[in-house]
């Protein structure tokens, strides 16, 4: 329990002093805000918060208000902030801003083409969301009909963070620089595998990093004991090249890096894999246990009765945000 006097705020839209914006339940605690969410909650201290908001649009204009709307480098910082927050109509109007104050047309170039990648973004999202189907007992084909948001937030859940933070870090530069600089795997590639690659001088929101990870897992499942085809391809010619991507003597040690991310995973599919077997098996025991009328409202036996660990995604996830 949370020491000393406890008051609940109102508003659900954290606004530090880095500019960062947290959502959640915000309760007062001393020195302290802790912000509830639905996988837990946040210790933040008062001495790091701007201010507390009902909505985004007040938290926006409350960053407006606190620029020099005729400085041409705090216009582009908001314009930053709102594409950070998947804000795009307020990001177009910054830009259409900046478009009167002159802004250098290699700026305007880069600016323009983060909108057009996140527009890129969303439509993707659009078009899952209109050919989703109801669920299903196959949960592979399940997953696959769920909104994109939803599909990438399933594959990503139990990620370990230290996995995430190589590949944003150490693995996701290698694929820019190696495999979507040419086009191959790009921006606008029509092939499966594609990355978001952020525009020359600047770095990747994190909403595309996520978009890149989910797709990368994608081709880091192994299929009948096969090697993932992430792994096959950078190990062999493909497409247009006659030989491997990384076949020089001075991208080793990136190849390397790859082999050993993606062995990681595969690990750790691994573990999740035989975790949810035994879960499975626990239940079935479970279920078929016949139990004396006396004992059915125990907290365990009723929770593994009704409550089973074996649940399509789609219900995992629902029930982890209750």
């Amino acid at each position: 329990m949370h020491q000393g006097r406890t008051v609940e705020r109102t508003g659900k839209i954290v606004l530090l002093k880095t500019d960062r914006v947290l959502e959640g339940t915000p309760v007062e605690v001393g020195d302290f805000i802790y912000l509830k969410q639905p996988n837990g909650e946040i210790e933040i201290p008062k001495s790091q918060i701007e201010a507390i908001f009902n909505t985004f649009a007040e938290t926006y204009h409350y960053q407006l208000q606190h620029i020099n709307l005729n400085d041409q480098q705090e216009q582009l910082d908001l314009f930053s902030w709102c594409l950070q927050y998947n804000q795009l109509s307020l990001a177009q109007q910054h830009l259409l801003v900046l478009q009167r104050m002159q802004c250098p047309p290699d700026i305007m170039k880069r600016l323009e083409l983060q909108i057009q990648q996140e527009i890129q973004v969303q439509n993707q999202q659009i078009l899952n969301d209109q050919n989703k189907s109801q669920m299903t007992g196959n949960q592979a084909t399940a997953t696959e009909s769920l909104p994109l948001a939803l599909q990438m937030e399933l594959a990503l859940e139990n990620l370990p963070q230290a996995e995430k933070d190589e590949f944003f870090q150490r693995v996701q530069p290698i694929l820019f620089t190696n495999c979507a600089q040419s086009g191959c795997h790009g921006s606008a590639s029509q092939n499966d595998y594609h990355l978001i690659r952020p525009t020359p001088n600047s770095r990747p929101t994190y909403k595309q990093q996520r978009y890149n990870l989910f797709n990368t897992l994608k081709f880091l499942k192994s299929e009948d004991n096969k090697e993932p085809p992430f792994l096959q391809k950078a190990a062999s010619a493909h497409g247009p090249m006659d030989q491997p991507a990384f076949a020089s003597q001075g991208l080793k040690k990136q190849h390397e890096l790859l082999q050993s991310f993606g062995q990681k995973i595969l690990a750790h599919q691994a573990t999740l894999e035989k975790r949810e077997a035994q879960e499975d098996q626990g239940s079935d025991k479970i279920e078929e246990d016949h139990i004396d009328q006396k004992d059915e409202f125990d907290p365990k036996i009723f929770n593994d009765r009704y409550h089973s660990k074996r649940r399509n995604p789609l219900e995992r996830l629902l029930m982890k945000r209750r």
